[in-house]
């Protein structure tokens, strides 16, 4: 089913979690920040995963269809914020939903390549 792209899943957060520890050592908090934002993206992700699994089970199509659209309104939810941080010109709110819509990109496009269909 989705073994491969819960493993990718894994190793992001794990990744993520370590930068973040090692940036915040550093006194790189900002930086340390979006480590931590992109880390919570894999971690709602997962859930959305796990989410799919077992609403589908056994039906691998049915639970990457529920999975895709979930990511898609998550997209589609974060573009809107996004939007209205620049009508309100809060470039720090820009960046924090550039680096969620980032992560969601990446996992996306891991989705294409890992999750295969039997």
């Amino acid at each position: 089913m989705s073994e491969a792209l819960k493993g990718w899943l894994d190793e992001k957060i794990e990744g993520l979690g370590a930068l973040e520890r090692s940036l915040h050592a550093d006194v790189r908090d900002d930086e340390a920040t979006l480590a931590r934002i992109g880390s919570n993206v894999y971690d709602i992700v997962r859930t959305v995963l796990g989410v799919a699994e077992r609403q589908n089970p056994g039906n691998d199509l049915a639970a990457r269809e529920f999975f895709l659209g979930r990511i898609e309104r998550l997209r589609a939810e974060w573009s809107a914020a996004r939007e209205k941080a620049t009508v309100h010109d809060d470039m720090q709110r820009v960046h924090v939903e550039d680096e969620k819509l980032g992560a969601l990109a990446e996992v996306r496009a891991a989705t294409d390549e890992l999750w295969a269909l039997q």
